[in-house]
């Protein structure tokens, strides 16, 4: 592709992310990787003091006697730029306040608010950019323009790439990072340029230094790098000749430890590899006392597989509150797609398959699996973008019409789910479902108080704080919020039933809707639970 398509691809997504921000942060997470950004700035330190509500949450104090983040440094380190943007504003409309958001983890002054709207800008950078790769990797392979527009397309504005361009989170970055190593390595093996296997590694380093779980996508890499396959150029890559090269590859495999090429691209890509390694022990040791010891011990569910194999998966592909095809629609096209990319270029596409099957299999055993309170299953974003690269083969030459109807459909209805995702936020939407059973929306359990109610009441009775704006002191077992795992597994507790009741109160989560006087909500909410909070606890134990 020419520098001026790519030019325009990433300027059109960095403006459709940017039209969208929420232009705050969100969760627990980013604030810790915040404080830890401003730290750095600030004071040249890693060493944090999270707020009271946060003590002991994704840190671990260390043997200076001071916090620090269970996080990789990799972002905070790209942050700053945009964490002294926000300073710069902070100081520049420092009497103007711009949150709107019902849950926020830091003082509600301006000046907070705008140096955390300068660096939730983060990603709708790196999101644009990696859609932007996509497109050049697609196009490496297709050599056709508009099968590489088209996947980027369905990819950057159909898939949860565009929902996880508004919060800080680290994910979007550590994707960028190891689909960037693998593009360099798949080009070095396309072009015959050695030096870019450095480039993979150092590309593959920084992902470890960014979020340790990127280590999963390892023997994917790996797998490119030892695949015999150097030098061929992507228009050679006849179906032919490449399924001669694939039947061969099985005899090729056994020899490589003997193979001097092999070891030459090892050599190549492990050096920075191993620097970002000895940079996370080091610091490890140098912080706790042990070079194993990150942090993630020290949170209440700790480093734990022991999740049933099968619940991950079927969370991950059909749960309503996480299945991936339920919030990235236009990735079921990957199914139809990837016989056809592994006969073209059976590297990459082997590759694609050990990646999907390792982060989701990992990643299921998790006990955390879901990833918390967010949009879609955020611990598995990064198979995303390898989902969506196979596709390119479909929309490549001549699109036959059954072709071009799938896309534009599942495109529709991705972008549909996106707009949907982006208009909330998730957090205000655990906060007014599962917190407070008076405020619209109610995320209530399943009880029908007709035929449930005299039976249940025999048995139970729940008491509240006085509430100024009711006058009972008891409310109905039914009227409680529901668990907040029901999102997981129930349509009527899930975002995809509660962000509709949220629009239609009058929440919303967009900034520049908010610029233009479009209140959200949350603000009225925030003031009701607020005083909620201050108001005495009239339970029989408080009396």
């Amino acid at each position: 592709m020419t520098k001026r398509a790519i030019a325009i691809l990433f300027a059109g997504f960095l403006a459709l992310y940017l039209l969208t921000m929420g232009g705050h942060l969100y969760s627990p997470d980013e604030e810790i990787l915040f404080l830890t950004t401003q730290a750095l700035v600030e004071h040249g330190s890693f060493a944090i003091e999270p707020p009271k509500q946060m003590q002991g949450f994704a840190t671990r104090r260390g043997l200076d006697d001071r916090e620090y983040a269970q996080y990789g440094i990799g972002q905070p380190l790209i942050a700053t730029p945009l964490y002294l943007m926000g300073r710069l504003l902070a100081n520049w409309a420092s009497d103007r306040p711009i949150g709107f958001s019902v849950v926020q983890y830091h003082n509600r002054t301006p000046r907070e608010e705008w140096v955390r709207f300068g660096v939730s800008l983060f990603n709708q950078f790196v999101a644009a950019l990696l859609v932007t790769l996509l497109a050049a990797l697609a196009w490496d392979f297709t050599r056709d323009r508009t099968a590489a527009v088209l996947t980027a397309v369905l990819y950057g504005a159909g898939t949860m790439a565009w929902v996880h361009s508004k919060p800080f989170f680290t994910e979007t970055l550590a994707t960028l990072c190891i689909f960037s190593a693998f593009a360099l390595l798949v080009r070095a093996q396309l072009y015959n340029r050695p030096h870019w296997i450095t480039l993979a590694g150092c590309a593959a380093g920084y992902g470890l230094l960014t979020r340790l779980d990127s280590l999963f996508a390892f023997p994917a890499l790996g797998l490119l790098l030892l695949w015999p396959e150097t030098g061929v150029r992507s228009e050679k890559l006849e179906a032919g000749e490449q399924k001669e090269q694939g039947l061969a590859a099985g005899g090729v495999l056994s020899n490589l430890l003997g193979n001097r090429a092999t070891w030459e691209r090892i050599g190549r890509f492990a050096p920075p590899v191993a620097l970002a390694c000895a940079v996370i022990l080091a610091m490890n040791w140098t912080r706790f006392g042990s070079p194993f010891a990150t942090g993630y011990a020290d949170q209440p569910e700790g480093v734990q597989f022991i999740n049933p194999l099968l619940v991950g998966l079927y969370g991950f592909l059909f749960s309503i509150g996480k299945g991936l095809f339920f919030f990235s629609p236009p990735l079921v096209l990957f199914f139809w797609a990837i016989r056809r990319f592994i006969r073209q270029a059976p590297a990459a596409g082997w590759a694609v398959v050990v990646l999907a099957a390792t982060l989701l299999m990992i990643h299921s055993k998790w006990i955390n699996w879901p990833g918390g309170w967010c949009w879609g299953p955020r611990h598995i974003f990064m198979v995303h973008v390898f989902l969506a690269l196979p596709i390119c083969v479909l929309l490549k030459g001549p699109r036959r019409p059954i072709v071009r109807i799938a896309y534009v459909a599942l495109l529709f209805c991705g972008v549909a789910v996106q707009i949907y995702g982006t208009s909330q936020n998730f957090i205000d939407y655990y906060s007014v479902a599962f917190r407070n059973p008076f405020v619209a929306p109610n995320a209530t359990v399943l009880y029908n108080p007709a035929e449930d109610g005299p039976m249940v009441r025999q048995f139970y009775e729940v008491r509240m704080k006085a509430n100024p704006f009711r006058s009972e002191t008891e409310i109905f077992p039914w009227q409680m919020p529901a668990p907040v795992t029901d999102s997981i597994w129930r349509f009527q507790n899930s975002p995809w039933g509660m962000y509709r009741k949220m629009w239609a109160e009058g929440f919303h989560d967009y900034f520049w809707l908010e610029q233009l006087g479009y209140r959200s909500r949350a603000h009225t909410v925030l003031a009701l639970l607020q005083t909620l909070e201050s108001v005495p606890d009239l339970s029989p134990r408080a009396r």
